[in-house]
């Protein structure tokens, strides 16, 4: 007995790990998100971005405080006729009264850089959760698929079993029984295929989501339904500007460049510092009493080598560079939308034809199917009727799928996600 106990543990033992791999867990697409968002190591890296941007940021408050310590010094003064050795030790505050405007061009260029950290944390999720999407409708259409293609070999055994009673009586051949189980073959194959594909997809899926091996399998819950834009193109078109991430970054890249300018042109004005020290002094060991300092020191440099010149001929460059690169992405996101919106607006029409086109494969099937029975119809007959049905049903799902897609890149031309209501009853329902 005390055996058998030990023989079960240690079974469970082995069974334990491989239970729990195979416990699934279902999600929307809501939850994916967030799941992808809350697990994507890339987005903790522009996270962790963002606060050094931010510390960075911080770091320019320095510009505008002063600089207080304590300093000590050893010098030595020559002359021809005595050398004198001398010392002094001093409290100091210095501060800088005016740089040329220097210390608020560079926070506002560090300012700027936080922001365009911002904008591309902001981009990078959007990416995630159109990538997670893709990958979710993807896994949706291919269950969608098997589950047709099941459902075409229950079919497929329902004729097989007609055409046996069938050449029972003499009404029909080996032949036809071939034919069938031709069509099976086909479809088995098919379904192999495709789940192929899913463990694939499921894998993608998995990878996007930030999961480790060791967590409990997701999947997409719902039904891969039909939907339409609710935004017209003009609406669409008008976001871009306020909400595109590579247009809003190209902006700020301006305004770095406007502020770099400034910060070189600064290189021309004078620079005015003010130091007070306390301490005492000493000549060859006699200290001096404790003494105050205050000194104050304008300093213009009417030559730097052009380095002030050059700087500025290289920060102009960079104005018309980024200027350029702006106007760019202006009307890239531009066509990317134009592009995307129209691909959906095609797939919204398919979609809608294809719901007509079921019903009337459907209908099709069901006619030759019944003349078969009396005769009227072969064997071909039914298998092309059948195959025609499949086709459209399969048709149908993929269409729906790359709405998804589309709707993915519309949202990235964009910048943000775009409003879609269901389609009509017969458009998104089997």
């Amino acid at each position: 007995m005390g055996r058998q106990r030990i023989g079960i543990f240690a079974l469970l033992l082995v069974l334990a790990p491989m239970l729990a791999k195979s416990e699934v867990r279902t999600l929307t697409l809501e939850q994916a998100i967030e799941t992808a968002l809350r697990g994507n190591s890339e987005i903790r890296s522009f996270q962790r971005e963002v606060e050094a941007s931010e510390a960075r940021l911080g770091r320019t408050k320095s510009y505008f405080l002063p600089k207080i310590g304590a300093e000590t010094r050893f010098e030595q003064f020559e002359t021809s006729r005595q050398k004198l050795n001398g010392g002094s030790s001093n409290l100091f505050a210095e501060y800088n009264l005016f740089n040329g405007f220097r210390d608020l061009n560079l926070r506002t260029s560090k300012a700027l850089e936080l922001d365009r950290s911002k904008i591309d944390l902001e981009r990078h999720k959007l990416l995630v959760g159109s990538e997670v999407q893709a990958k979710f409708f993807r896994l949706l259409a291919l269950n969608d698929s098997i589950s047709s293609i099941e459902e075409a070999l229950k079919r497929n055994q329902v004729q097989k079993q007609s055409a046996k009673k069938r050449k029972g009586v003499g009404l029909a051949s080996e032949a036809d029984i071939l034919e069938f189980d031709l069509y099976e073959t086909d479809l088995q194959a098919e379904i192999a295929r495709l789940k192929s594909d899913l463990k694939s997809a499921q894998a993608d899926f998995r990878r996007v989501l930030g999961q480790e091996n060791t967590e409990p399998e997701y999947q997409p819950a719902g039904k891969l339904l039909h939907f339409h834009i609710a935004e017209s193109l003009s609406t669409v078109k008008s976001r871009i500007a306020a909400e595109n991430q590579s247009i809003r970054s190209a902006r700020i890249a301006v305004d770095q460049s406007e502020s770099y300018k400034k910060t070189v042109l600064g290189g021309y004005l004078p620079k005015i510092d003010v130091k007070a020290t306390y301490g005492s002094r000493g000549i060859d060991e006699t200290p001096t009493s404790p003494e105050t300092t205050v000194i104050a020191v304008a300093r213009w440099e009417l030559f730097s080598g052009f380095d002030t010149s050059e700087g500025h001929g290289e920060a102009s460059a960079l104005t018309a560079k980024a200027n350029a690169e702006l106007k760019q992405a202006e009307l890239s996101a531009l066509s990317q939308v134009e592009s995307a919106y129209t691909k959906l607006k095609a797939l919204e029409e398919r979609v809608d034809l294809e719901a007509e086109n079921k019903t009337r494969a459907r209908r099709f099937f069901d006619v030759v199917a019944s003349e078969y029975k009396r005769g009227v119809k072969n064997s071909a007959d039914m298998r092309s009727a059948a195959q025609l049905l499949l086709q459209v049903l399969l048709r149908d799902i993929q269409y729906r799928a790359e709405f998804f897609e589309q709707k993915a890149l519309l949202e990235r031309a964009v910048g943000g996600s775009i409003k879609i209501t269901k389609g009509s009853e017969s458009g998104h329902t089997d």
